[in-house]
């Protein structure tokens, strides 16, 4: 005669299979970790190699302009860009994040002017009024689009008048996207193959941060000018002599460390015959970030098209290098998205303030180079 289990015999067993059940899962979610942390290396790697042979080109680290301020103090508004004259008190995460964030790895410009780009910021504008209308009920991770979509479905008003969108031409405020943002990445890629290519309107001088750079822009170029201006590029770029522009010295040592960025560079192109694009979700927007990035990060969205390097965990890396560059720091805020400033001593904060800081550099990943 089969005797059958007990119900205590079964209760063992289901706590058996849930304990090994729990340890599966546990392990996967390490191996995940693993994984991502494999990536975040990899890629500071490749980026520490372009830094190498920047530095071997031109004696020093790419000098990224400071996007407002350095101080861990300033107040952020709730696009977390710096308020000027404005504190915080206490240790607050969005005012460290925009004091770390002002050398930053990513650099923004204007969509080319071709029938590819309208069709893809036009279809992120269709997704974006999608996710704004979804019942929060079925689509709860939408919740932030909602939230902000009246903003950014105004930057799709470019595509009708380019000139617009920004309230004040003169203003050249870096902490505030305009026209551009030279992060990191406008040193180490051929900038002018990219940052050019814009609707004509925004290069007619009609704003200050495109001036103020013009001039100071000079190289001395292979033919002997002198006085080669952002204008005297895009004229040529236009004029179908981009050749001619890769020979100009900044733009033509780019080649020899382009093969390091091959599938590293968010929302990359392809240089020097070397595809840097990294690959991505079919989708034109993140559901975890919900400013596409083809908008700025504060109140004044407008188009703009853009390329970064990132973690394993999506996060823009962090860059810091201070004049004369010949030092620099590079690193990720690892699982927990959060760092602080190597250049504040943790120990000018109050015993509070430090413990929280030393949480959030707990987990960070680091430049083996420094």
């Amino acid at each position: 005669m089969k005797r059958g289990f007990t119900l205590i015999e079964l209760m063992i067993v289901v706590a058996v299979l849930a304990a090994l059940m729990a340890i599966v899962f546990r392990l996967i979610g390490m191996t995940g970790e693993h994984e991502k942390r494999a990536q975040t290396i990899k890629r500071i790697q490749a980026v520490e190699n372009c830094l190498s042979g920047y530095y071997a080109a031109f004696g020093c680290y790419p000098p990224v302009r400071v996007h407002g301020s350095r101080s861990i103090k300033a107040k952020v508004d709730e696009w977390g860009v710096q308020e000027e004259g404005e504190t915080v008190s206490g240790l607050n995460w969005g005012s460290v994040n925009a004091a770390c964030r002002s050398q930053p790895v990513g650099v923004m410009y204007p969509f080319a002017d071709s029938e590819g780009s309208i069709a893809y910021y036009r279809a992120v504008a269709e997704e974006l009024a999608r996710r704004a209308t979804s019942s929060e009920a079925d689509e709860p991770e939408f919740g932030e689009f909602r939230k902000n979509v009246a903003v950014l479905s105004r930057g799709f008003d470019i595509l009708e008048d380019p000139s617009g969108q920004i309230p004040d031409p003169d203003a050249v405020d870096w902490r505030r996207t305009q026209l551009f943002q030279f992060g990191l990445l406008s040193f180490l890629l051929p900038r002018y193959h990219f940052m050019t290519q814009g609707d004509p309107s925004l290069y007619n001088g009609r704003y200050r941060q495109w001036n103020a750079n013009n001039e100071q822009q000079k190289q001395c170029h292979g033919d002997g000018r002198s006085t080669y201006t952002w204008t005297d590029i895009r004229n040529d770029m236009r004029n179908k002599k981009s050749a001619y522009v890769s020979m100009i010295p900044s733009q033509a040592a780019c080649a020899r460390w382009m093969p390091n960025l091959e599938g590293v560079v968010d929302n990359g192109k392809t240089f020097f015959g070397i595809n840097t694009h990294r690959y991505l979700s079919g989708s034109p927007v993140n559901i975890e970030n919900p400013y596409p990035p083809i908008f700025s990060g504060n109140g004044r969205q407008y188009v703009l098209d853009s390329m970064t390097v990132v973690d394993g965990w999506g996060h823009d890396l962090y860059y810091y290098s201070p004049a004369p560059y010949q030092t620099y720091r590079l690193w990720s805020a690892g699982p927990n998205g959060k760092t602080f400033p190597s250049w504040v001593e943790l120990s000018s904060l109050g015993a509070g303030d430090r413990k929280t800081a030393a949480e959030w550099i707990a987990d960070d990943i680091v430049s083996l180079r420094n």
